[in-house]
């Protein structure tokens, strides 16, 4: 599994991630079992899973608006028997795998940080680390934000992958209008706040990428002062 933040299957495996670790339902300090790693799914249940994310407002911004095809390529391309293993053929000879890592105490308590933090929406998360990624804790204009997911569309659909991976070109009205909107729900979430002319992320949102960080790379749990994040961010 690539651990390059830019690369389309990173954000594959982070979508993957919280939904394992969203539908485990195991308490934080349960021990590791090898049942908690047999969870099923093929390509079209997953295309399926962001789809649904999409019309329920949990969008995951890396794939928005992309196909089944494209999901299923780069599934293949993440199954090395890391976070996946291929475990044969489904319905309609689907090819179906399975998730490969265990759930384990630390990396389930950083979960449950974000769950205590977004609640439903921890696809928010990913975006918060997107930005940190990009900026740092760093001021940034909206333009600049607009300008960071447009970039990471691009690398997502390439020219050969273009119609085929998704109709919706990042320059186009109907992602712009996305982002915006994206924008304002980080912002309501106490994710993102006004810094005079631009805009950066609140301790909230800093917070929420320490979470998310060590979810992402399973880093060891490191417990954070609760003062330092505000209740009204």
């Amino acid at each position: 599994m690539t651990t390059d933040p830019q690369a389309i299957e990173f954000s594959l495996y982070a979508f993957l991630k919280l939904y394992v670790y969203g539908s485990a339902g195991r308490p934080a300090n349960a021990p590791p079992s090898d049942s908690s790693t047999r969870r099923s799914f093929s390509a079209r249940r997953i295309h399926r899973l962001l789809t649904l994310a999409q019309r329920g407002g949990r969008q995951f911004t890396d794939f928005y608006d992309i196909s089944s095809y494209f999901v299923r390529t780069r599934l293949e391309n993440l199954n090395h028997g890391t976070a996946l293993i291929q475990t044969g053929r489904g319905l309609r000879r689907s090819i179906t795998y399975q998730w490969n890592e265990t759930i384990d105490p630390s990396t389930r308590r950083s979960y449950d940080g974000l769950r205590r933090l977004l609640g439903e929406r921890v696809t928010l998360a990913y975006d918060v680390f997107r930005l940190v990624d990009a900026f740092g804790t760093n001021p940034f204009g909206r333009d600049q934000f607009l300008a960071v997911f447009r970039a990471q569309r691009d690398r997502f659909v390439e020219r050969r992958w273009y119609k085929i991976a998704t109709s919706v070109p990042s320059s186009s009205v109907q992602f712009t209008h996305f982002l915006l909107d994206r924008l304002g729900e980080l912002v309501r979430a106490g994710l993102v706040e006004a810094a005079g002319p631009s805009l950066r992320l609140t301790r909230k949102g800093e917070e929420v990428h320490h979470w998310m960080e060590l979810f992402l790379y399973s880093a060891q749990f490191v417990p954070r002062d609760p003062s330092q994040v505000s209740p009204s961010n």
